[in-house]
């Protein structure tokens, strides 16, 4: 049997004959533990966005959230072309960590400028939470509130990303009811690779939501790369080098293994297994 694949991007994008509409909603820590990898994250947000810019496929708006002890809202639906870069000045860890009262206050900040646009196609929402602590700030929302707002958010094909810096990811994202497949567990030495594997994984979202409109693959296989979208699958095995490298690298550098796989390598082997023709 074939396998679909959201790899067939000129094919896809021939058929939807316009550009993928992105909303992308990114929560960062930017508590006093953030301290020591400053300038890591200044750099790989820049770098996010530089690539993002470069996609002509998609209309992409920012959406920018920062928390300490409390949430600062830097950009709310901007322009991908007018988003400037972090410096020493727009990110300066210090403070404890609102968690909670960030990721809610972003969905929020979304849900209502959504429920006012008035364009027929719903873009596509992915929402990624950086952190390497657990909450300890919030006085607006529990965890159970943000929990029931992203079960809420997915139902509707929003997809909410989880990648925890020294820290045991897994079990903080699945407190939230993350999805295994949009948890990364990372070491700090890991932040630029990190936030590289991120934007390989956003255009796979792009790729994605082009072929479901498209008809190249089906509603189903699209909720599926949705879901997973930071695991390596068998489509990137045979197809993105560049992905499956920086997803080991990432691995390499946590203490904490996936708990999906003992490592990536033997991940591979299967999923090559899986697919060779008999």
């Amino acid at each position: 049997m074939r396998r679909e694949s959201v790899r067939r991007k000129d094919n896809a994008n021939q058929k939807y004959k316009k550009k993928v509409k992105q909303e992308i909603v990114i929560v960062i820590d930017k508590s006093g533990s953030m301290s020591s990898s400053r300038d890591d994250v200044i750099g790989g947000f820049n770098t996010y966005i530089a690539d993002l810019k470069k996609d002509e496929d998609t209309d992409v708006k920012l959406t920018l959230v920062m928390f300490d002890t409390y949430v600062h809202k830097l950009h709310s639906g901007k322009a991908i072309k007018d988003v400037s870069e972090l410096c020493s000045k727009t990110y300066c860890p210090g403070g404890s960590t609102a968690l909670n009262d960030a990721v809610m206050e972003a969905v929020a900040d979304v849900e209502t400028r959504l429920k006012k646009s008035k364009t027929k196609d719903d873009p596509q929402v992915i929402v990624v939470v950086f952190t390497d602590g657990e909450e300890n700030a919030s006085n607006k929302f529990k965890k159970d509130a943000v929990s029931d707002k992203r079960k809420e958010k997915e139902d509707e094909g929003w997809a909410f990303i989880f990648m925890g810096a020294d820290m045991d990811a897994w079990a903080a994202g699945s407190s939230y009811g993350m999805s295994a497949g949009n948890t990364i567990s990372l070491g700090k030495q890991a932040i630029g690779d990190s936030i590289a594997y991120l934007s390989n994984r956003t255009s796979k979202a792009s790729r994605a939501y082009a072929a479901k409109g498209s008809g190249v693959i089906s509603h189903e296989v699209y909720a599926q790369t949705m879901n997973n979208l930071m695991e390596i699958d068998a489509d990137d095995v045979a197809n993105d080098k560049d992905a499956v490298h920086l997803r080991a690298t990432i691995d390499n550098s946590s203490r904490i293994s996936n708990p999906a796989y003992l490592n990536l390598a033997d991940k591979i082997k299967d999923l090559q297994s899986k697919t060779k023709t008999p």
